[in-house]
């Protein structure tokens, strides 16, 4: 069997990822999305889902304390924010920093609501130079929202901006700190702001665990797998519940669905039903998912049959996890 995983993305999850929610169910848990090419001053960088002027030369330099929402993209389906990068520079050699927050935003930009999750931007040089930071916890996001970075310095910074000739102007709204209205939009600054995530787009990850090419060898985009190249079933099946194989989940990891090896007893198919649990040391499952996968099996082959979650499942890293499955009676053990 096989547990299909992208590398960003995410989850609406019962298992107790530290991430934050949203009113509107949307789970938020933290890196950077290839949006252009390279060559300008306002080409982002390789893995971000939104970014501007990261390759700016110029600072156009002065800061305070105000709170900035830039630039907006819309998410893609399991995208996952780690964290932000900005070009700046530090007044003084004693540097400072700059705090940033993930909002879902309106149409024009401006947010609605701001994740209560923090990125710490600490900006150590007096050159114009990029500065980055992370997420404690990766921020899974909601697909189809419209999402934008919240941004302030403590005062001892520039303001992430640049002068160069060829600069995108970037809009943005802002409110002092005393405030929480924000005013806007403007379209007058040329931000230097980057989001840093996962791709997205629901693309399985490389997570092979076995390598390739002999039974036992994990697919590409697999964070769990088991002898999917088998030739010969060992038949038999009832409604059973299982837990098999165990992995250690690694940072950004998202499980998508599951794939088996089995057939249908007879030509009217059955299904088998998966979910996902956090298990000990051994391998028992100690907490299960509630959200479910079910493979539809057609055929009375044996073949591989694959299934989706209805929505991606970030998981935690470092957190032991392993898949549970059972068949309705009217197919093969996947064996």
């Amino acid at each position: 069997m096989r547990i299909l995983i992208a590398t960003s993305t995410a989850m609406l999850l019962t298992l107790p990822v530290a991430s934050q929610a949203l009113p509107d169910g949307t789970q938020f848990s933290n890196g950077p999305v290839v949006t252009a090419a390279s060559g300008s001053s306002q080409t982002p960088s390789a893995a971000a889902c939104s970014s501007y002027n990261m390759l700016a030369k110029t600072t156009m330099a002065g800061g305070n304390t105000n709170v900035f929402a830039t630039g907006s993209w819309v998410a893609s389906p399991a995208q996952v924010v780690f964290g932000a990068s900005v070009r700046t520079k530090a007044k003084t050699a004693s540097g400072g920093k700059v705090t940033c927050q993930i909002a879902i935003v309106d149409t024009a930009g401006m947010p609605t609501t701001v994740n209560a999750a923090t990125c710490v931007i600490n900006v150590s040089g007096t050159n114009f130079a990029t500065y980055s930071g992370k997420f404690a916890t990766p921020i899974l996001l909601k697909p189809g929202t419209r999402y934008a970075l919240v941004h302030s310095g403590d005062g001892q910074v520039d303001h992430p901006r640049n002068a160069d000739a060829n600069a995108v102007r970037v809009t943005h709204y802002w409110h002092p700190p005393s405030s929480t209205t924000w005013s806007g939009p403007w379209t007058s600054v040329s931000w230097a702001v980057q989001v840093d995530c996962t791709p997205g787009g629901g693309q399985p990850g490389k997570f092979a665990t076995y390598g390739t090419g002999c039974n036992g060898s994990a697919g590409g985009g697999s964070c769990d797998s088991y002898n999917m190249n088998a030739k010969t079933t060992l038949g038999g099946g009832n409604t059973n519940v299982f837990a098999t194989g165990s992995w250690t989940a690694s940072p950004g990891q998202v499980i998508m669905g599951a794939s088996v090896r089995t057939k249908a007893k007879s030509a009217a198919g059955g299904k088998v039903t998966c979910q996902i649990a956090i298990v000990d040391t051994a391998g028992m499952p100690t907490t299960v998912n509630a959200a479910t996968c079910v493979i539809n099996v057609s055929g009375t082959n044996f073949a591989t049959y694959s299934g989706k979650f209805a929505t991606p499942i970030l998981l935690k890293p470092g957190t032991r996890y392993a898949l549970v499955h059972s068949g309705d009676g009217q197919v093969d053990h996947p064996r």
